[in-house]
């Protein structure tokens, strides 16, 4: 199943203002998308726009058999929210219940799941994000940030979307478990689901995505391959985007060994092999 996106543009203030404009893509089915771009570029609503959270003003998405555009009416939505499941930044928005369980089983039960299939689904779930069943009675409210986050995804998962859309899903993590988080997505997806990411975490870019859309100033300035986003330097600049650590280290070691700039360096892990190789070469 893909997302196409045709002439997407969202506006307000009586189409005076636009949050996004004109954008055209397509996500493909196991994509692993990041979208990037500074506060207010457009990022947000083009996500919404995916599972009509809102509806766009012109232009169309269409999903499967749906079509999301102003004046046509969806007439099974419960369908696409099953289809693209999102989480949100603040996953407390989206825990209300008194225990992890019944926040999990919240959904399953909306859409309609017999009782047979939501027996032992959100320990199944729970063991996917890396947590265990002594959650199951516990009060999500009581949980710290990143538990309420894995919470939070199970669940969506618990559901079981194709589509998985995470909105910034490491803010205020400490770095060992935003590596978590992000492997955890790259799990996912290698399980068969698209992964559609945004973040302001460049690195995290570089290393698990596939493909990066850019957006500046409600435009969608660039869909692009990682590595040859961020090894254009003055693509980059254009955009007003940061460079990730491991790519600004492999320019700075170039200076002294410019074939390494000949690898493809997407980790820490891949700069190291890189700097090995080059540095037997060298001697």
């Amino acid at each position: 199943m893909k997302i196409e996106v045709s002439n997407l543009s969202y506006s307000y203030n009586n189409g005076k203002t636009f949050a996004v404009k004109d954008a055209s893509t397509i996500i493909n089915e196991k994509d692993f998308v990041a979208i990037i771009g500074h506060t207010g570029s457009g990022k947000s609503t083009f996500i919404q726009n995916l599972n009509a959270l809102i509806i766009p003003t012109k232009g169309k998405v269409v999903v499967d058999e749906f079509t999301i555009a102003n004046k046509i009416k969806i007439k099974n939505i419960k369908k696409l929210r099953k289809t693209i499941g999102t989480v949100f930044q603040f996953p407390e928005y989206q825990l209300f219940e008194e225990t992890v369980e019944k926040d999990i089983l919240f959904g399953p039960k909306n859409f309609g799941f017999e009782k047979e299939k939501l027996e032992g689904l959100a320990s199944k779930v729970l063991q996917i994000v890396g947590l265990d069943d002594s959650f199951l009675k516990k009060s999500p409210f009581e949980l710290s940030g990143g538990e309420k986050r894995r919470v939070a995804i199970a669940g969506i998962l618990a559901f079981d979307p194709d589509v998985l859309i995470v909105d910034e899903p490491t803010a205020g993590l400490d770095p060992i478990s935003s590596i978590k988080m992000m492997e955890l997505f790259k799990k996912l997806n290698e399980m068969g689901k698209t992964i559609i990411l945004v973040t302001h975490q460049m690195d995290h870019v570089l290393t698990y995505t596939n493909r990066v859309l850019v957006f500046q100033n409600a435009l969608l300035q660039c869909d692009i391959t990682p590595l040859d986003l961020f090894n254009n330097l003055d693509l980059v600049k254009s955009l007003e985007i940061d460079v990730p650590n491991v790519i600004n280290l492999t320019h700075l070691v170039s200076k002294k060994y410019p074939k390494i700039l000949n690898y493809k360096i997407k980790s820490i892990n891949d700069f190291v092999d890189a700097y090995k190789e080059v540095i037997s070469l060298w001697h």
